[in-house]
C-alpha cells in the first residue's frame, strides 16, 4: 500500500501515528513539532542506484502539470515508461 500527502508534516503525522514510515528532509525534521514523537533512523549506507516507476493516468496527460511531469519522464527513457 502506498499514500501520498500534500506535505512533509501530513507525513510525519501519519508516521507519528504509527500508520507507516517516511523520509523527509532532515531540515524538516528538526523544524518539525512532532520531532520528539518520531525516532530518526540512519541509513549506513546510501543505494548505488535507485530505480523510480512513474505511472499516469491517460485521462490526466491532458492536465498541464501532468503533461510536463509525463514529458520530463520521457526525455531518452521512453522505452523505461509505458502510459497507463
Amino acid at each position: 500500500m502506498a499514500a501520498e500527502t500534500d506535505g512533509h508534516e501530513a507525513l510525519l503525522t501519519l508516521v507519528a501515528l504509527g500508520y507507516t514510515t517516511g523520509i523527509v528532509p532532515g531540515l524538516v525534521l528538526q523544524h518539525s513539532g512532532l520531532r520528539t514523537r518520531l525516532r530518526q533512523v540512519t541509513a549506513s549506507s546510501v543505494p548505488d542506484r535507485l530505480a523510480i516507476g512513474v505511472c499516469i493516468r491517460r485521462a490526466d496527460v491532458h492536465r498541464p502539470l501532468v503533461a510536463a511531469a509525463w514529458a520530463a519522464t520521457q526525455a531518452g527513457r521512453a522505452d523505461r515508461f509505458a502510459q497507463l
